[in-house]
């Protein structure tokens, strides 16, 4: 059996290293190139790129999906409904400002505050870095407390409008419990944290504005 240069077509021996015509290496194996793949692993390699590519696209465009049109915020999906649903006025309802109390590791805020104002904002100075805070009730009835600022303007105070929160600075505007933005600073709504209702207060821990670092 010969031995066939893929360089040049050169005959040779089994047994030769080198071919005679050209001297380029020769292959292992009769007809095989030095440092060639099978045929069988470069098409098998070519098969799972093409049914890997369409997967992992439509799995990225499903997620990117999800996240735009998320029916709430992870945070608000666990909070707790303390009113009937209902819609806000067109022309947009301001906060209310209201103290709040510290209490042990909580920041206190009465439940009938909210309820009755539609949206409530209030300091907290205990920490190392004072913040305004904001709680309201949202179209679906439950209670969504945040930090009341959007990083990219500034902003400290929002109003309801419809289902909506805008920013009282700029043309901001979100769902009120998916934070899908409609106009500009998408990503910087005023941003959710987690509180608990006992009793006729609304707590907020301390521990979770203290912790909040911005997200610019």
């Amino acid at each position: 059996m010969t031995n066939v240069c893929t360089l040049c077509g050169s005959e040779n021996a089994p047994d030769r290293s080198t071919c005679a015509g050209c001297g380029a290496a020769m292959a292992a194996r009769a007809g095989e190139a030095v440092g060639s793949a099978p045929a069988g692993s470069r098409f098998t390699f070519r098969r799972a790129a093409l049914v890997l590519f369409p997967v992992l696209a439509i799995g990225g465009l499903w997620l990117l999906w999800s996240y735009l049109h998320r029916s709430e915020h992870p945070v608000i999906q666990s909070q707790p409904v303390v009113a009937e649903p209902r819609m806000y006025d067109s022309a947009g309802v301001k906060p209310t400002v209201i103290a709040a109390s510290i209490v042990g590791s909580d920041i206190v805020i009465p439940l009938d505050a909210v309820k009755q104002n539609g949206i409530v904002r209030f300091e907290y100075n205990a920490g190392a870095t004072p913040r305004w805070l904001l709680a309201y009730v949202a179209t679906n009835g439950k209670l969504v407390t945040a930090i009341s600022l959007s990083e990219h303007c500034g902003s400290t105070e929002f109003l309801l409008r419809g289902d909506q929160i805008v920013c009282a600075n700029c043309p901001s505007r979100w769902n009120m419990t998916s934070f899908e933005a409609y106009a500009c600073c998408g990503k910087y709504y005023p941003d959710p944290i987690r509180s608990r209702v006992e009793g006729a207060n609304v707590l907020i821990a301390r521990a979770d504005v203290d912790r909040w670092a911005g997200r610019m």
